[in-house]
C-alpha cells in the first residue's frame, strides 16, 4: 500500500473514531431551468442533492471582513465523498440548520474544508 492509500485509510478511520462529531449533511444545488417565452413561465428548476457525512467545526459569530454575515461555520468532508464542492449552494445538517456555501474551498486531495455562512 502506498502513502495515498495509507492516508485515505486514516481519514476513513478518523471519521469512524469521531462518530459523535460526525453529522449527516445534505448538499443541494439549484440550476435555473431558464424561461419559456411562449408561456411566460419559468422552466422547472433542477435540484441536485447529495447526503454525506461531515465533521462540523465550531461556529464563529459575525465576520469582520463581511458585516452582512452573522454566523460562519466550516465542515470537513472526505475528498472521495465530495470531489466537486463548487457545484453546491447550500449545506443542511440533517435535523438541523441550513447554511450557504461560500468559496473558496480547501481541498488537499484527502479532505475538503467548506466554509458556510448564514446571513442576517
Amino acid at each position: 500500500m502506498g502513502y495515498r492509500g495509507l492516508i485515505t485509510g486514516n481519514v476513513d478511520k478518523a471519521f469512524r473514531l469521531l462518530k459523535d462529531l460526525v453529522v449527516q449533511t445534505t448538499l443541494s444545488s439549484k440550476t435555473d431551468g431558464g424561461f419559456d417565452f411562449t408561456t411566460n413561465m419559468p422552466i422547472t428548476v433542477i435540484t441536485t442533492t447529495k447526503t454525506i457525512p461531515a465533521i462540523a467545526l465550531t461556529k464563529k459569530n459575525r465576520s469582520d471582513s463581511n458585516p452582512s454575515v452573522s454566523l460562519q461555520h466550516s465542515f470537513i468532508f472526505k475528498a472521495k465523498d465530495l470531489p466537486a464542492p463548487d457545484i453546491y449552494d447550500t449545506i443542511a445538517v440533517v435535523g438541523g440548520e441550513t447554511w450557504q456555501v461560500i468559496p473558496p474551498y480547501d481541498n488537499d486531495g484527502y479532505i475538503v474544508t467548506v466554509s458556510v455562512a448564514r446571513s442576517k
